[in-house]
């Protein structure tokens, strides 16, 4: 069975979920009508979203299909079709993301789990983390300045940090992930 194409919709779900699924977490009032809700509801919404960015993204994995032997770039193959196994382990890693959101949502044994997750983010999503610090000395630049920040601003640059950040952050955990995993194939074949 050719499973070409649940390969190459791996970074294609990632890039559309990252963002979508923490806004619809932490979104405050920028994701109504459809923020998260500790409620049968609020995890059939949760679930059905999901289902829908896994078939756009196999729509578009299947849709912009590329050859995976022949000439194709190493870092296209690594990016646009990783193994089944670097795939699963993607999809573990935005699981534990999407688990970890719920928890902070619900504020549930933040004591226990935070000052462990949070390292951890800070390697997996290390785009948003940069963009997000780099808010701290533009909101100096503009109170030096005597600019008074509206909420258009706030919006803008989380708009920025959110839809850039994590879809960087999916390219570059997808790289290292189909490195890694190569690497470590090649090895247990040698």
């Amino acid at each position: 069975m050719d499973r070409s194409w649940l390969r190459q919709s791996v970074l294609p779900f990632l890039l559309l979920a990252y963002p979508l699924t923490f806004l619809f977490f932490q979104g405050g009032q920028f994701c109504q009508p459809l923020c998260f809700e500790p409620t049968a509801v609020g995890v059939t919404t949760l679930l059905s979203g999901l289902l829908v960015l896994m078939l756009v993204a196999g729509a578009l994995g299947t849709r912009f299909r590329f050859n995976e032997r022949g000439d194709t770039h190493r870092i296209v193959r690594w990016l646009g079709s990783p193994s089944l196994l670097a795939g699963g382990i993607l999809v573990g890693v935005f699981v534990g993301f999407v688990g970890f959101l719920a928890l902070d949502t619900l504020s549930l044994y933040e004591a226990v789990w935070k000052p462990i997750v949070l390292p951890f983010s800070f390697l997996l999503f290390l785009p948003v983390w940069v963009l997000y610090m780099a808010s701290f000395p533009l909101a100096v630049l503009f109170s030096v300045a005597g600019i008074e920040s509206s909420p258009l601003v706030t919006v803008v640059f989380r708009g920025v940090v959110v839809f850039i950040g994590f879809p960087l952050s999916a390219g570059v955990q997808t790289l290292f992930v189909s490195v890694v995993v190569e690497r470590l194939q090649s090895e247990a074949i040698d």
